[in-house]
C-alpha cells in the first residue's frame, strides 16, 4: 500500500484515526525504510501522540 503524508489512517486491530507525518521514513544513515509508517493523532486526554506501524498494520480512512 501507498501512503502520503496527510493520509488518515487507522490500525486494522481498531483504535483513534491517525495522519500520516512521514513515509517512507528517513533513516540515520540516509536510506530511506518503506515498511513502516510514522504518524501522529491525539489521545483521549488531547495529547498529541506519535508512533511508528508496520505498513500491514494500517489501512487508510476515506
Amino acid at each position: 500500500m501507498d501512503f502520503k503524508i496527510g493520509d488518515v489512517v487507522v490500525l486494522k486491530s481498531g483504535g483513534p484515526k491517525m495522519t500520516v507525518s512521514e513515509f517512507p521514513i528517513k533513516m540515520i544513515d540516509g536510506s530511506e525504510n518503506y515498511t513502516q509508517v510514522k504518524c501522529r493523532w491525539f489521545n483521549e486526554d488531547n495529547h498529541l501522540m506519535h508512533n511508528s506501524f508496520y505498513i500491514d498494520e494500517l489501512e487508510k480512512q476515506n
